[in-house]
């Protein structure tokens, strides 16, 4: 079986140097109407099977990428205005080229990146090229990644991202088979009957529950260290202070990437006293963190938090420190 990933073209190279073939000689009979189908055998491809070969190639590679532009030139109106209809397409930046993610809904996205998973594969002995090339047909099996094995497998996903991410890891693929036929459109062929392919678009159960970010898997977090008193919830001549964070089930799925910082209220500003270098936790169940100086605090409303470098938030605990030595 002839099978390619779609991102790659059939070589025609080799196919090329056989063109130079003969027609049969014609019997007495009246020729043969050019409608009439012509069975070719694998191992001798014509110019004009390299050509719907070719085309195939591009269309497949124009559906993972749900590129209309080139499917315009490789269908007929009626069959692309089909496909367009369940087509997954993102819009771009016509001046930078990037997506417009700001505007993509979550479930687009998703269907979208289930149709970068397209492959197809060429169904052997099935070309049937009428006799002087005016029209074709072949049969393909167009598959994607069987994306239900990813919907299934988790209650939410931390994006679209970690969608995608899981769905890259999948080996089963969902198959349809089509008959495809085109006919000689000038100097191309072109495919007549697109609109069977809307069917490998048809993915709509995507409606994902999603995480706002990490810290959505935080339960509670409290403050506590030498001179705490839980009455008043505030520290008393100390100069150490723990911030715990309590998480979820969910948290010891993912990889947090986060920093924390010990501040102090200077007036209408604050005063950061620490700030940490980055921090990677591998699956934690719990955070746990601890700001020491050597002398004890001086008394002041102070602030402890952490700071999830994806998401940008940050999640902390205030407090009042009183200082004795200071009357």
């Amino acid at each position: 079986m002839l099978k390619k990933k779609v991102a790659i073209l059939l070589t025609l190279t080799t196919v090329l140097s056989m063109t130079a073939c003969s027609m049969p000689k014609q019997t007495d009979k009246d020729e043969p109407e050019d409608d009439e189908v012509e069975e070719v055998d694998e191992e001798e491809i014509s110019e004009t099977q390299s050509e719907i070969y070719d085309t195939v190639g591009k269309i497949a590679d124009a559906l993972a990428a749900c590129d209309c532009e080139t499917l315009e030139k490789k269908c007929t109106e009626d069959g692309l205005k089909v496909l367009e209809e369940n087509m997954p397409v993102i819009d771009v930046d016509t001046s930078s080229g990037e997506p417009l993610v700001d505007l993509v809904e979550h479930k687009l996205m998703v269907r979208n990146m289930i149709a970068s998973t397209i492959t197809y594969e060429i169904v052997d002995g099935s070309y049937k090229g009428a006799l002087f090339g005016r029209s074709a047909s072949v049969d393909v099996v167009f598959s994607y990644k069987d994306y239900e094995s990813v919907v299934n497998s988790k209650d939410k996903f931390l994006g679209p991202g970690e969608f995608n991410t899981l769905l890259m890891d999948v080996e089963n693929t969902v198959d349809f088979t089509y008959t495809l036929n085109f006919k000689k459109d000038g100097m191309a062929y072109i495919l007549t009957n697109a609109g069977v392919l809307k069917e490998i678009y048809e993915y709509d159960d995507v409606d994902l529950d999603y995480f706002d970010g990490l810290f959505d898997m935080i339960e509670s977090g409290y403050v506590t260290g030498t001179g705490y008193d839980a009455a008043t919830d505030a520290f008393y001549d100390t100069n150490s202070i723990d911030l715990y964070v309590k998480l979820d089930g969910y948290a010891k799925d993912y990889v947090w990437d986060y920093k924390w910082a010990f501040v102090r209220e200077d007036g209408w500003d604050w005063d950061y006293l620490k700030i940490s270098d980055e921090i990677v936790d591998k699956y934690p169940t719990e955070i746990s963190v601890t700001y020491t100086q050597d002398e004890n605090l001086p008394s002041g409303h102070y602030l402890f938090f952490i700071y999830d470098l994806q998401s940008e938030e940050i999640y902390g605990y205030e407090f009042d420190v009183y200082n004795s030595a200071e009357g």
